[in-house]
């Protein structure tokens, strides 16, 4: 496997936050963009 960067080393590892945007939000940048 590659190298990447952690998040928390060990705890980041083992407890992974997702950090998704709100799908209305997603659409107003769309828009914004567009």
């Amino acid at each position: 496997w590659a190298t990447t960067g952690r998040v928390d080393n060990v705890y980041g590892d083992r407890n992974l936050i997702c950090t998704l945007l709100p799908v209305s939000e997603m659409a107003e940048e769309k828009a914004a963009t567009a």
